[in-house]
């Protein structure tokens, strides 16, 4: 692949993220039992499952109280407890044992991390074969598998045995994923002995997020970050690295932060131009400017190239095309959405990054963006009437037109899984935030002054108001607004100097970078306060 380098050991700044869990607690009842070691503990339902079914072996220890939680399934709020191999959920409308279920980590993390299977996924023989999903469970897992529960602890096996290498300590150990767990086989031991991967705490970190209201650093370049993109449960930067010298990267850094595993990395280097980051959290692209524009090129998350140290391996997808040929893209739900000029294939297309196959979106549309079920784009016609079309995924009558204008019409759009939002100047000063909700295909005007970059997802908007919209200030702010209540508030203050706004994940966290750092900001708890003004970070650092 052109330009690219090996990356020497990268030290990024970053701070571990504190901080309670987002979900409310739910009282404890009397008899419980305590765990000094995380200082949690288990009671009633939990704790009588807990100790029926496997207890510290199959579930570990609690992570956190019980607390109340939105389904990521169905939006159905329930009591959950986290503990370091699993996520159990209260269910009162089944009887028991049936009243406690498991969330499926295995296929939640399975899903996330590997989007094509591991090449090194092959069927072994022996054991116990699963014509429900064609999977084999080897004599080697099979016995931890009984054990432990069998279909209603582990669920069915959604993996063939395959090597992979461990989040935590970059081993190499033989693994099967199940509906819900992980199976590692640990033949250095004598006997070798088969643990559970610790999904519950990968999870739990994934949505344990900031809840202090002063932004969070999560790093840092000491030359300049020039694009943030985030997803899933990570956040992806790029930087130029001055001090670089000619085997590393100097112009295209690429640096990574992992909620799940809570662990920084540099994801790729190399001494061309990287412009247009984003991702869905599974894959992230950008394209690879040198003398000639070659292409968009998108790298599968989870996999490592241990040969160069660098944490992405070659590209399962590259889109190399001639200067000028690829337009704007984004990522999103697994496939890549981009434009494309060329005489004999001209539009914008979504490439299926797991079948490797293209599909024409439409012929004129321009400046896509997309979410994980929706995607909205742009088109001109030949009288310079401009459309908004939105495609979402399930809806059988395909794309439609949710707003008309004229050049210029339009100072913007995003998408999210079931919000749509496009900016129009207003006639009487200021900007109009069209809110529009796709299950019912209204929508809302929210009047605004002037605004500058914004984001939005499900439940909130945020967006940067210029200093010179607030006399009197000492820099930039940033506004949000929750979709909910309808209530717009002041999250943060007096920002001197540049100001980015990159996404908001999890269940309101904003990324944001200025010049030097990029920063995680809890929206609801900043709102709380009125807003914190940005303090002074250290001196950013890249290099050891």
């Amino acid at each position: 692949m052109p330009g690219k380098k090996k990356l020497s050991s990268i030290l990024i700044l970053v701070l571990l993220i504190g901080g309670s869990y987002a979900g409310k607690p739910v009282a404890a009842a009397s008899g419980e039992r305590y765990f000094p070691q995380t200082g949690h503990a288990i009671n009633g339902a939990f704790q009588a499952y807990w100790e029926q079914h496997g207890g510290l072996e199959r579930f570990g220890y609690p992570l956190s109280d019980e607390i109340a939680e939105v389904s990521d399934l169905n939006g159905q709020t329930y009591t959950v407890q986290y503990f370091e191999r699993a996520e159990f959920e209260h269910h009162p409308e089944n009887a028991a044992p049936y009243d406690v279920l498991l969330t499926q980590l295995g296929t939640l993390w399975y899903k996330q991390r590997y989007p094509v299977s591991p090449q090194s996924d092959a069927y072994t023989t022996g054991g116990q074969f699963f014509s429900e999903t064609g999977k084999n469970v080897s004599n080697d897992m099979l016995p931890t598998w009984q054990r432990l529960g069998g279909l209603l602890q582990i669920g069915y096996p959604i993996s063939n045995e395959f090597f992979e290498t461990s989040e935590l300590n970059g081993k190499s150990y033989k693994v099967q994923y199940f509906e819900r767990a992980e199976f590692e086989y640990h033949d250095e031991q004598d006997p070798p002995v088969v643990m559970l991967t610790l999904l519950g705490r990968f999870r739990y970190n994934e949505k344990n997020v900031v809840q202090d209201s002063a932004p969070y650093l999560i790093g840092s370049n000491s030359r300049y970050v020039t694009e943030v993109a985030a997803g899933g449960h990570y956040i992806f930067w790029l930087g130029e690295n001055e001090r670089a010298s000619s085997d590393e990267c100097r112009d295209g850094c690429v640096y990574g932060y992992d909620f799940a595993t809570r662990r920084a990395f540099a994801a790729y280097g190399t001494d061309l131009l990287l412009t247009g980051l984003t991702t869905d959290g599974t894959w992230v692209a950008w394209r690879l400017v040198g003398i000639y524009d070659y292409g968009v090129w998108a790298y599968n998350i989870g996999d490592v190239n241990t040969d160069d140290k660098s944490r992405l391996a070659d590209p399962y997808v590259g889109l190399p095309k001639e200067d000028g040929q690829i337009g704007n893209f984004t990522i999103a739900g697994g496939s890549l959405y981009y434009e494309e000029y060329d005489k004999t294939h001209n539009g914008l297309y979504a490439y299926n990054m797991a079948t490797k196959s293209e599909q024409l979106i439409s012929a004129n549309g321009k400046d896509p963006q997309a979410s994980d079920r929706s995607l909205i784009w742009s088109e001109t016609d030949a009288s310079g009437v401009v459309s908004l079309h939105l495609l979402t995924a399930g809806d059988t009558a395909g794309a439609k037109i949710v707003a008309q204008g004229s050049k210029g019409t339009f100072l913007g759009y995003k998408v999210s899984a079931s919000k749509a939002a496009w900016i129009t100047s207003s006639p009487s000063g200021g900007v109009n935030i069209n809110l529009y909700d796709i299950p019912t295909a209204t929508n809302v005007v929210i009047p605004t002054t002037n605004m500058g970059e914004w984001v939005m997802s499900d439940s909130k908007m945020a967006w940067v108001v210029p200093q010179d919209q607030m006399p009197g200030s000492a820099g930039a702010a940033i506004n949000t607004y929750d979709i909910s209540s309808g209530v717009t508030s002041t999250v943060l203050k007096d920002v001197v100097g540049e100001l980015h706004l990159s996404s908001i994940i999890g269940q309101g966290d904003l990324v944001f970078s200025t010049a030097n750092n990029v920063y995680l900001l809890n929206l609801d708890a900043a709102a709380a306060t009125g807003g914190d003004i940005l303090e002074p970070a250290p001196a950013p650092t890249d290099t050891p």
